[in-house]
C-alpha cells in the first residue's frame, strides 16, 4: 500500500541506519532500478502480492541482490552475506520494546548496519503506520482477499458437488436401463412359453 508520508519517513530516516565510510548507496521508491529490484526480489526480498518496494539497500557486488536491506509497505528485510534471509512483518514490531539487532539477526561484525539507528526508525514507521490507520486497512485488505479466497473454494466444492451428484444420476440412469432390458427379455421369454403350451396343434 504506497503512502506518502512513509515513503518520505523512510527516505529522511534510512540514511542514519548505515555505518560511515559504506560505499554502497541505498535506492528508494519510485527510483528503485528495476533490474536491482527483480534481482533483490528472486533472492532475498520475499515479498507478498501487491507489496511495494520502498527502499532497497543492495550490498551484493555488482547488484546482485544476493544480500542487503529492503523496507516494504509492509515488512523490513535482511539477508547478511551467510545464513537466510529475517523478516519483521511491522505488525509484529513492538515499538520501544523490540531490537533491530535481535529480530533481524544483525551480528556486531556486520559491516553495514547500525542496529540502534535503524530500531528507532522501524519504531518511527510502525507508529506512523499506527496513527494513520495503515495497520486497519492493511487488516481489511487482507480480509477481502481471504474473503475472495473462500468464496472461490467454495464454489469450486459446490460445483464438484453437482458434477458427482449429476455422474450418479446418469449412473442410475444407466442401471435403470439396464433393468428395463432384463424385463423385456423375461417378457419375451414368457410370451414363448405361453405361445408354445396354448399351441393346439400339440394338443
Amino acid at each position: 500500500m504506497y503512502n506518502e508520508n512513509l515513503v518520505n519517513l523512510i527516505r529522511d530516516g534510512f540514511h542514519e541506519c548505515i555505518k560511515e565510510g559504506v560505499s554502497f548507496q541505498p535506492s528508494y521508491y519510485p527510483h528503485i532500478p528495476k533490474k536491482q529490484e527483480e534481482n533483490a526480489l528472486k533472492r532475498f526480498i520475499e515479498t507478498e502480492e501487491e507489496e511495494t518496494v520502498l527502499m532497497l539497500f543492495d550490498t551484493s557486488l555488482f547488484g546482485k541482490g544476493k544480500n542487503g536491506m529492503a523496507l516494504t509497505d509492509r515488512a523490513v528485510y535482511f539477508k547478511d552475506m551467510f545464513g537466510p534471509t529475517h523478516i519483521c512483518a511491522y505488525r509484529d514490531w513492538r515499538i520501544e520494546a523490540d531490537d533491530a539487532a535481535k529480530v533481524l539477526c544483525i551480528s556486531k561484525e556486520n559491516a553495514f548496519f547500525l542496529p540502534p539507528f535503524l530500531t528507532a526508525l522501524l519504531d518511527k514507521i510502525c507508529t506512523l503506520k499506527k496513527y494513520e490507520g495503515l495497520f486497519d486497512a492493511e487488516e481489511q485488505e487482507a480480509a477481502e482477499k481471504k474473503a475472495a479466497e473462500e468464496a472461490a473454494k467454495k464454489d469450486a466444492e459446490e460445483r464438484a458437488k453437482d458434477e458427482e451428484k449429476k455422474a450418479s444420476e446418469d449412473e442410475e440412469d444407466d442401471d435403470d436401463d439396464s433393468d428395463d432390458d432384463d424385463d423385456v427379455g423375461f417378457l419375451d421369454l414368457l410370451g414363448v412359453v405361453m405361445d408354445v403350451t396354448s399351441d393346439p396343434s400339440r394338443e
